[in-house]
């Protein structure tokens, strides 16, 4: 039988830029956290899927605007980005797409601009406009 925990916790990571308090419903009740966990909002809409192994982050983490559309989606090991994350506008266009290995920048970033028109930046290039 599931049962509905109301959890209260604060999203502080680098994965989401804005800090908030928000309220979440958990769909399934394991405290080892291992296996896939359903975040929903009080008004009952998916705001994120998250695998667990051992109480770290391992495999897809998926989050998504009230609409439902997915808005941003990753892979971690061990609690660690390693694979590839993209993620999305509301209306479900890829607006950036990247490879992390090892918590590390690995591939060219493609993004989208306003009107479409794909883009790239080398991760050379990321290193010199991050040192600026």
């Amino acid at each position: 039988m599931k049962k509905m925990f109301l959890i209260i916790f604060i999203t502080t990571t680098s994965f989401n830029l804005n800090a908030q308090v928000d309220i979440n419903f958990i769909d399934k009740v394991d405290t080892s956290l291992n296996g896939q966990v359903k975040y929903y909002s009080v008004k009952g809409d998916l705001k994120c899927v998250k695998n667990y192994k051992n109480g770290k982050l391992d495999g897809i983490v998926t989050y998504y605007y009230p609409n439902g559309i997915k808005k941003k989606e990753g892979v971690f090991y061990n609690d660690i980005k390693d694979g590839k994350f993209i993620y999305w506008n509301d209306a479900g266009e890829i607006i950036l797409e990247m490879t992390i290995s090892n918590d590390s920048i690995y591939s060219n970033i493609m993004f989208w601009d306003e009107a479409r028109k794909k883009k790239e930046i080398s991760v050379e290039e990321l290193t010199k406009l991050k040192m600026n």
